[in-house]
């Protein structure tokens, strides 16, 4: 396709015309062009589009030609529908709306076409043709052809005597703004065209245009003037008396009219043209006209408009004379305040533009009667209406971000009722207003106050209860998130509040009541200390020194205040010392759900660390960077927690010996920030046990480099009080109340890595007092009088000493904990094991007895002398029923592992000796009983839950089954041992319950896998034969067949191992590493088949079992494994289809 070529004058050039013959170009041209003219009216919308854009290529690239036909085909159709006609003209709009201009030639003919169709329709608007029409002459009006289009508006606006057509004044006013330049210089001579007509106007669509035209043109003469070199003449000037002749008419005549939109288009015509009158005129009419234009409030008109029209008349008059207002200035201000918005929607435009230009015209009056504003602001802020005081701090807001500088004069006034504001509002709204109101104070540098921070930091936090009285929820949740976001704003922002915010926030940041929003805190804290990690210590007055942070909010502070000594003090200035804030810190870090507070106090302390000591910034910047890797993996992060600890501790302990000693009375001190009822409070608190816990391991980790015995006794004392102070009733759960002090346990556990002795000694006194009678009078044996008070004291000092000694012996030194085991406290743990049935308690003594045998295990080499009384432990522990209903079921896997650990133990004394027969008797009979109460269908949603819970359990119990009979395997892996097994799991494997022969099989595959690794092959001592083979067999075929398919598939996997085990003995050669064993091929082939339930598949598979069985033994052992066969048909319950399959085993050999 050709690209335009025009000569400079806009004509073809002659390359082009040359290159196209004169005689058919135009004729098929036009030929083209009639037909896509005619398929404009097709009814397929699709159609009628790609019209338009072939109208639209063939205009861009031969304008003159295609301008010429389109014209004329307009010409010769003047009966077009107006759909067509837009179209056409739509085309067209697209073409000179584009960024290459078309030949002027063409653009004559394009206007000439556009201002037929803007003025075919004489008085009716048909937006439909006109607006394109105007959008035409726009578009060419913004090039260079700017002249062409004004003049030709011009010569068809008729007669002098004749009003122009209205859309003509439209289009001139679209001009205005489109091209500024352009047309100012031709309009003078306009307004003399139009002027004589104004007064003559009835039409509100003909006064709508003039009066847009009319304001468009000021507007351009008022940019013109701003952008004229200094020395030119201005238009504005040379049109003065014009624009004061048609302001008269629309003020006076037109402004009159009832249709609201010719009034509004008037007022914003009057706003452009006010500021071009003359300077005498302006000044002689303000003092009438600001009356005039406040009575415009009172009718149904647009009052954006009129406020708009009040602002220009304000701004042009204060600008010439200062004083010109002083008339009529009280009552502007008055009407203004009632014209604030309170509560603007600010998603609709026209309220907040309405809004903002009230606010406006007080930005405008601060100039010279910033006084009267204030005083005004400061009556209204002190009415007891709600909505005074909110448009007063809206108007006080807006005046600081626009004009602080006219108004800090009178702000001292205004600050101090802001500060008796701040406490006596209670509804949301007026908080809001009042937070952007600090904001605007803060950034303008003009807060000295603490009550302004107090007001951000205490309205973070949420309230306990909400009451809808002063708020929605949604107005309170935004009043928060705001606080909150202010907050950080001002810390991050403004440099001039960064020392007030920190010693402020310091303080609140060791108060209960600001716990919730301790990681805000933090978060603004690291943003204050990242910029300057030292505090500026300035004197407060006394007036400040009286009042603390807390104060300003009536909330208990007390524990700021005091903080145990906890305070540095400067002058007057009280900060929090760096070991309170860094011990608040650790305990808040103990919450491994809050990550987000947790990473923003890590943040803190990673730029804090000077004011505890400047050479822990690698130290600190290795761990916290570790910790923040391992926030969102709870064991990790508590454990690099606890390294954080030891290692500051040590390190600061190395360069002042005192510290732990200092931090650990530190923590303590912080208890009470940590309460375990929460008081009752207007804001709402978070549960703090795991607070809490966190601080008393603290306090233990800090114990270990703390030598003052005084003070290791007062420590110890108050983990084992705050144990016993945990509420434990007839409400909570035992299980509740043991992962309560699960965190003091721990806490003495790791004070013993330093002060065993201590601690043993504590425990001793409380396992006394736990097992103390407290009365042994008459009434005591009356069973009907019970105290339960002391009944439960004792109950918690026994638990707490259980748990805490399971602690003790996994933390201390082996060594050392072992020598202090000694009968007393043995005998207290075997004392409290048979006389409870409380489950948490029988649970953590089996978890203290397991602690003792790991460390009996670890030190079996260093200390050769058993643990006493082994046996009786043992009978005491396996002596525990686990019967129906089955609630102890959960000690199973305890109880398994505990047996397994005291084989483990071993030892040279007889009398002292567990028999592990014994042991897997009575544990096979606890686990499969339990297991024979396993259902497939249920009755009911309770026996559901029942089946599951047992299941549960003995599915965490199955690998203690398993371990334990690896340990008796590894102690004595003879013949005589598997025998004594099979014999016991042998009843179980014929149960009739499947899952219970499934264990069993799967307990029996484990024995003989183990078996395998432990045998002992050659020698003196092993024997040279497998007797046990044929009986073997005999008793695990029936199993081979079994009607579940996992018992036949792990049976078969038991029977090779049998056999395997039968060759080992046999030829000292191991089956599964001989690559021309095929008989293993074939017993894998049959176990990845034997999982069918097709009964004929199944008889087949145990006819190859059998062929395998009558080659791999001999003759004698097949009579052992015929008997046993025999014997285990007898007692079996099998199916008709099953006992078919005897057949193979008794015939082959």
């Amino acid at each position: 396709m050709d690209q335009r070529q025009r000569s400079p004058g806009g004509a073809p050039s002659a390359a082009a015309t040359a290159a196209t013959p004169n005689a058919d170009k135009p004729t098929v041209l036009e030929g083209v062009m009639s037909n896509i003219f005619d398929g404009l009216t097709d009814k397929d919308e699709q159609v009628r589009q790609a019209m338009q854009q072939a109208i639209v290529k063939i205009l861009e690239t031969h304008p003159l030609r295609a301008t010429l036909i389109l014209t004329d085909y307009r010409a010769k159709n003047a009966k077009l529908s107006e759909q067509t006609v837009s179209m056409i003209l739509d085309c067209i709009h697209r073409v000179v709306a584009a960024d290459t201009p078309l030949p002027t030639a063409a653009n004559e003919k394009l206007i000439a076409l556009a201002l037929e169709e803007l003025t075919r329709s004489v008085d009716q608007h048909v937006p439909l043709i006109q607006n394109p029409s105007l959008h035409i002459l726009v578009c060419i009006g913004r090039g260079d052809d700017c002249n062409l289009v004004v003049e030709a508006l011009q010569a068809h606006s008729g007669p002098s005597n004749t009003v122009p057509h209205f859309m003509l004044m439209q289009c001139l006013g679209q001009l205005a703004m489109a091209n500024t330049a352009g047309l100012v210089p031709h309009i003078k001579t306009i307004l003399a065209r139009c002027l004589p007509h104004l007064g003559g106007i009835k039409q509100d669509h003909v006064k709508l245009a003039y009066a847009y035209a009319i304001g468009r043109f000021s507007e351009a003469l008022m940019e013109h003037g701003t952008n004229t070199p200094t020395g030119e003449t201005k238009a504005a000037a040379n049109c003065a008396t014009e624009i004061s002749v048609a302001y008269d008419v629309l003020f006076n005549q037109w402004l009159h009219s009832r249709e609201p939109k010719v009034c509004m288009e008037i007022l914003q015509a009057l706003s452009s043209m006010y500021p071009l009158l003359p300077s005498d005129r302006i000044l002689d009419q303000a003092p009438r006209l600001v009356p005039q234009i406040l009575t415009l409030y009172r009718r149904s008109v647009d009052r954006n408009a009129v406020t708009q029209f009040l602002c220009s008349v304000l701004k042009t008059n204060l600008l010439m004379h200062a004083q010109v207002l002083d008339g009529v200035v009280d009552g502007l201000i008055t009407h203004l305040f009632d014209l604030v918005c309170v509560y603007p929607d600010y998603e609709k435009p026209q309220t907040v533009k309405g809004h903002y230009e009230v606010l406006r015209c007080f930005h405008l009056l601060a100039g010279n009667y910033a006084a009267k504003i204030m005083d005004t602001l400061l009556i209204h802020l002190r009415n007891n209406s709600e909505r005074e005081r909110i448009k007063s701090l809206l108007i006080l807001t807006h005046l600081l971000n626009s004009c602080a500088v006219h108004i800090e004069s009178r702000l001292q006034a205004l600050i101090e009722c802001l500060k008796q504001l701040i406490l006596a509002e209670r509804s949301v709204k007026m908080k809001l207003t009042l937070l952007k109101t600090i904001v605007a104070l803060a950034q303008k540098s003009l807060i000295r106050d603490k009550e302004f921070v107090w007001f951000v930091v205490r309205h973070s936090c949420k309230y306990s209860k909400i009451s809808q009285e002063h708020g929605t929820l949604e107005e309170h949740a935004t009043l928060v998130l705001s606080c909150e976001n202010t907050l950080f704003m001002l810390a991050s922002t403004v440099g001039t509040l960064d020392e007030l915010l920190k010693r402020e926030l310091l303080n609140y940041f060791l108060l209960l009541d600001y716990t919730d929003i301790c990681g805000n805190l933090a978060k603004c804290l690291a943003s204050l200390f990242a910029k300057s990690p030292h505090i500026e210590y300035d004197i407060a007055d006394d007036e400040d020194q009286q009042s603390s942070p807390a104060v300003a909010g009536g909330e208990t502070a007390a524990g700021a205040a005091e903080d145990r000594g906890a305070v540095v003090k400067r002058g007057k200035v009280i900060v929090p010392s760096a070991e309170s804030i860094y011990a608040r810190c650790l305990a808040l870090l103990g919450n491994q759900l809050c990550i987000k507070r947790a990473s923003n106090i890590l943040s803190f302390l990673k730029y804090y660390h000077p004011q505890l000591n400047p050479a822990l910034e690698e130290l600190w910047n290795r761990r916290i960077s570790d910790m923040l890797l391992h926030i969102n993996k709870p064991q990790a992060y508590l454990q690099q927690l606890q390294d954080f600890l030891l290692e500051t501790n040590e390190f600061l302990g190395t360069r002042d010996e005192q510290f732990p000693q200092r931090l650990a009375i530190k923590l303590g001190d912080q208890m009470y920030l940590y309460p375990m009822q929460l008081p009752h409070s207007e804001w709402q608190l978070p549960d703090l046990s795991a607070e809490r816990g966190m601080l008393l391991q603290s306090v233990a980790l800090t114990l270990c480099q703390v030598t003052d015995v005084a003070c290791i006794h007062t420590k110890i004392d108050l983990i084992v009080t705050t144990a016993r102070q945990e509420r434990l009733d007839k409400h909570i759960k035992h299980a509740e109340y043991e992962r309560r002090i699960e965190p003091c346990a721990r806490a003495l556990g790791y004070i013993a890595r330093q002060h065993l002795a201590h601690v043993i000694k504590k425990l001793s006194e409380l396992a006394q007092m736990g097992g103390r009678k407290h009365s042994t009078g008459f009434f005591s044996n009356l069973h009907f009088i019970k105290d339960t008070h002391k009944e439960l004291e004792n109950y918690k000092s026994n638990l707490l000493v259980v748990k805490a000694f399971g602690r003790i012996m996994d933390e201390a030194d082996p060594l050392q904990s072992l020598q202090h085991l000694d009968d007393t406290m043995l005998n207290f743990l075997m004392i409290q094991l048979a006389g409870h049935k409380d489950q948490t308690i029988m649970s953590a003594i089996l978890q203290t007895l397991l602690s003792i045998c790991n460390q009996l295990i670890v030190t079996k080499e260093q200390l050769p002398a058993p643990l006493k009384h082994r046996k009786q432990i043992m009978e005491t522990v396996f002596s525990i029923p686990i019967e129906s209903p089955f609630h102890d079921l959960p000690l199973l896997p305890t109880i398994l592992k505990l047996g397994t650990d005291f084989i483990r133990i071993g030892g040279s004394d007889s009398s002292e000796c567990v028999d592990g027969s014994i042991i897997f008797e009575i544990a096979c009979k606890n686990f499969f009983g339990c297991a024979r109460q396993l259902k497939m269908k249920f009755d009911s949603q309770e026996e559901d839950e029942h089946n599951s819970f047992l299941a549960k359990h003995l599915n965490e119990s199955l690998p203690q089954l398993n371990a334990l009979v690896r340990a008796i395997v590894e102690l004595d892996p003879s013949p005589s041992t598997l025998d004594l097994i099979i014999g016991i799991l042998e009843c179980w494997m014929r149960d009739k319950n499947s899952e219970v022969r499934i264990c069993a099989s799967h307990v029996l595959n484990n024995t003989l896998e183990v078996y395998i690794k432990s045998m002992k092959i050659g020698g003196c001592e092993a024997p040279s034969k497998f007797n046990q083979t044929g009986q073997m067999l005999g008793k695990i075929v029936p199993r081979c067949i079994d009607s579940n398919g996992t018992v036949r598939q792990v049976s078969v996997d038991i029977l090779q191992k049998t056999l395997e085990i039968a060759c080992i003995y046999e030829t000292l050669t191991i089956a599964s590493i001989d690559s021309s064993a095929e008989w293993l091929k074939e017993i894998e082939s049959i176990k990845e088949h034997i999982i069918t339930d097709e009964p004929k598949q199944i008889y087949n598979l145990a006819g190859d079992i059998a062929k395998i069985i009558a080659q791999r033994i001999s003759s004698f052992q097949y009579l052992q494994f015929c008997f046993s066969l025999t014997i285990s048909l007898n007692h079996s319950q099998l199916s008709h289809n099953s006992k078919k399959c005897y057949t193979h085993f008794i015939t082959p050999k």
